[in-house]
């Protein structure tokens, strides 16, 4: 009798199922039926009993973690757990093996047992043993996944940028009302969302997509400032750049390498739009081309009428102008060597996008004037306190690399051998100084040699004014703004000639003009090479006499970003950026060549390239 009875019970316990799985849910038409009515019947040949795979009525494992469950546990102590500096020093509790759901669901996916190693198995039921493959396998290495098993609290939640654990109460739970596992994002019995999540995660061909939100499982706990407004904040939302599960670069989660992650499906490079299904990738078809041009178009629509960043430009094309560029900053040399709480300054040489960009708040909203939109939220070293601070002025984002002890170590090409020799930008810079470009200080003089349109405007100037692509806005060009690469050396946005002594062999330059094109771009050639300069004698321009009679360049005599007062530079020797190219000025029989103000429009100079009066040349304007 109940050999006749248990078939009918198990025809009738597979046909439930099957109508539920109609309506999208259940575990039948989904991954984790295993046996041989499932998706993947590689798994079992024949099995017939779905839910067997991990529970079981009798004889079940003695754990609380799982009800009635069918599978041997692994042991606890074979696992890599995620870590990073950020979490570790903010995770009040984070066990050191899975615990919990997570273990549970760690007995298929770290592959260490196979699928059909389960008790009560008819002998020869299910082939031979099966793994699972890809991402599914996590592997015992748990560094490149989400951390799991970690206690989630207010304390947690006020210092990671965390919603508040009391305002989770839907579909994202926590163990016991206190502890992050699998079953936080996954639900193994439904994979109504794909990947049998919880909830919708920005995939459109899902129930429960909502355009207008990216990445709502994920934000449904973290809460990063300023992303809600963030450009960077678009339809795929997180997923553009990080993976929960078998991340390449491990300690952020990133699905590549930082630079890649920024070129990735067309953010910042020449490629194409994000995929439909949540992974950034470049479109591979026509078919898949036009679902992800609808995606995004569905995306900006719905942002329209509450979003501005929806009229704005998006995904400018970086990977161009480093690629093409002989000059730049060499992101991606020194891959995984950016740390967020590094000291600063910094002293191993690297140069990530994150170094110089706030992925998560760039583009947003509340801005400092001091700073572009591209650059809110990066942290910097002010001037005055010497210390970590959220920028607020360009120049302190530079001083990350280019001040402190180590900025000689992030010079890559040849520079000027001056008679004052300071690798700290800061130093150079510094309000105390003789003389300066006015970067961290309003200019100090009237700006009479500026361009007409300048004289007001021009009270001080960015380090990106001249450092800057020479294909920029701010070059006069269509390209993006920024220090990132050119052409010309110690990436200046215009021609700025540095020729070694001796190494132009003419005696005439009258291509003064496009020579020190960038000097142009805010003095009037007129005013510095004809009428208006002090530096003259009984009527003689001594600009002109130099660079164009003599070919000798504006970097001979000039330091373009300041003498620092610290290394010795006095208002007497150092005025008007004087400190002095050694190869030019300077020879074994006058090693220390000088230059002495006597006053507006009157002083002297003694330097190796004058050959009479022991180097000695005097001018009275």
């Amino acid at each position: 009798m109940f050999k006749r009875i248990i078939p009918i019970i198990s025809i009738a316990s597979l046909l439930l199922p099957i109508s539920a799985t109609a309506a999208g849910r259940g575990v039948n038409a989904s991954p984790h039926n295993l046996s041989i009515s499932g998706p993947n019947p590689n798994f079992a040949f024949d099995e017939v009993r779905v839910c067997v795979f991990c529970h079981t009525p009798h004889n079940a494992v003695a754990t609380n973690d799982a009800p009635l469950w069918n599978r041997a546990l692994p042991p606890e102590n074979q696992y890599q757990m995620y870590q990073s500096p950020n979490f570790s020093a903010k995770v009040k509790y984070a066990t050191s093996m899975p615990t919990g759901a997570s273990r549970i669901c760690l007995s298929c996916h770290d592959g260490t047992l196979a699928l059909n190693r389960y008790g009560g198995k008819v002998l020869g039921s299910t082939g031979a043993p099966q793994s699972l493959w890809g991402t599914t396998n996590l592997g015992t290495d748990l560094k490149d996944d989400h951390p799991i098993s970690f206690l989630y609290d207010e304390e947690l939640a006020l210092s990671a940028h965390l919603v508040s654990p009391s305002t989770l109460t839907g579909p994202v739970k926590l163990e016991m009302k206190a502890l992050v596992q699998c079953t936080s994002c996954h639900n193994p019995h439904d994979n109504e969302f794909g990947n049998f999540l919880v909830m919708n995660n920005g995939d459109a061909t899902k129930p429960g997509y909502n355009p207008a939100v990216p990445s709502p499982l994920c934000i449904t706990c973290h809460n990063p400032p300023g992303w809600s407004t963030s450009i960077h904040n678009t339809a795929n939302g997180c997923m553009n750049c990080h993976s929960s599960h078998t991340a390449s670069i491990a300690q952020y989660l990133l699905k590549t390498t930082v630079d890649q992650s920024c070129y990735t499906g067309g953010c910042h490079s020449s490629g194409l739009a994000h995929a439909d299904n949540g992974e950034v990738q470049v479109a591979s078809g026509p078919v898949q081309y036009l679902l992800n041009s609808i995606r995004n178009t569905l995306f900006l629509a719905s942002k329209r009428e509450r979003d501005p960043r929806s009229e704005r430009e998006r995904g400018t094309d970086m990977k161009s102008v480093f690629d093409q560029k002989v000059y730049r900053h060499p992101i991606g040399q020194n891959q995984g060597a950016h740390d967020r709480k590094e000291r600063l300054p910094m002293n191993k040489p690297h140069v990530e996008c994150v170094d110089c960009h706030n992925a998560h708040l760039a583009g947003g909203q509340d801005v400092p004037s001091g700073v572009k939109r591209s650059l809110k939220g990066v942290t910097g070293i002010s001037a005055d306190a010497q210390s970590r601070t959220a920028a607020v002025s360009e120049y302190e984002i530079c001083y990350k690399c280019h001040s402190g002890g180590s900025a000689g170590n992030f010079i890559s090409i040849r520079a000027a051998n001056r008679m004052i020799q300071e690798p700290d930008q800061m130093k150079r810079f510094r309000s105390s100084n003789p003389s300066l470009h006015p970067v961290t200080v309003t200019r100090r003089g009237s700006g009479e040699s500026l361009l007409a349109e300048l004289r007001t405007s021009m009270i001080t100037i960015d380090c990106s004014d001249c450092h800057n692509s020479d294909d920029s806005k701010k070059a006069g060009k269509s390209g993006p703004n920024g220090p990132h690469a050119s052409r010309f050396e110690h990436i200046l946005m215009a021609r700025y000639e540095m020729p070694p002594s001796g190494s132009k062999n003419q005696k005439n330059c009258i291509d003064y003009r496009s020579s020190y094109d960038l000097c142009f771009r805010c003095h009037t050639d007129t005013y510095v090479m004809v009428s208006g300069t002090a530096f003259a004698n009984t009527g003689s321009n001594e600009h002109a006499r130099h660079v164009i009679d003599r070919c000798i360049p504006c970097a001979a005599c000039h330091d373009p970003h300041g003498v620092p007062s610290q290394r010795g530079a006095t208002a007497a020797n150092n005025a008007h950026l004087i400190n002095f190219d050694r190869s030019y000025a300077a020879s074994p029989s006058l090693p220390q060549p000088r230059y002495n103000s006597l006053g507006i429009g009157r002083g002297n100079c003694t330097v190796a390239c004058h050959n009479s009066s022991g180097g000695t040349h005097s001018y009275t304007r």
